[in-house]
C-alpha cells in the first residue's frame, strides 16, 4: 500500500544495503581467497626448499655410505697386516725377530782392556 501512497524510497534504500551487503561479502571472500592463495605460494615455497634440502642430505648420505666403505676397507686392511705380522713372528725359525736391531757379534768390543793378563790374589 505504501507503493500505492509513492513511498517507495524506503523500499528502494532496503534494496541498496541489500545489494551493498552481498557486495561487501563477495570483497570480504576475495580478500580471503587473495590471502589463501599468497599462504599457497609460501608454503610451494617453503615446499621447493624442504626438497631441495632433502636432496642435499641423500647426496651427504652418499658421501657418508662412501666414507663407511673406505673405513671398512681401512680397518680390513690393518687386519690383514695384524695377522701377517703375527704369522710371520710364529713361523719364523729364530722365535721373535725385532725389526731394525743390529746383530750381535762375537767379536771383542774397542774398550780399552788391559793387554796383561790379571794377577790373581
Amino acid at each position: 500500500m505504501k507503493r500505492l501512497i509513492g513511498r517507495t524510497d524506503l523500499d528502494d534504500a532496503l534494496k541498496k544495503l541489500d545489494k551493498l551487503t552481498v557486495e561487501e561479502a563477495r570483497m570480504a571472500v576475495a580478500e580471503n581467497l587473495k590471502a589463501t592463495y599468497n599462504v599457497d605460494e609460501r608454503v610451494r615455497g617453503v615446499a621447493n626448499s624442504v626438497a631441495g634440502v632433502d636432496d642435499r642430505v641423500a647426496k651427504v648420505d652418499d658421501r657418508v655410505a662412501g666414507v663407511e666403505v673406505v673405513t671398512q676397507q681401512t680397518a680390513n686392511d690393518v687386519d690383514e697386516m695384524k695377522r701377517s705380522y703375527s704369522l710371520n713372528l710364529i713361523s719364523s725359525s729364530r722365535g721373535i725377530r725385532v725389526p731394525f736391531r743390529e746383530t750381535i757379534t762375537r767379536k771383542h768390543s774397542q774398550m780399552a782392556l788391559p793387554t796383561r793378563p790379571v794377577k790373581k790374589p
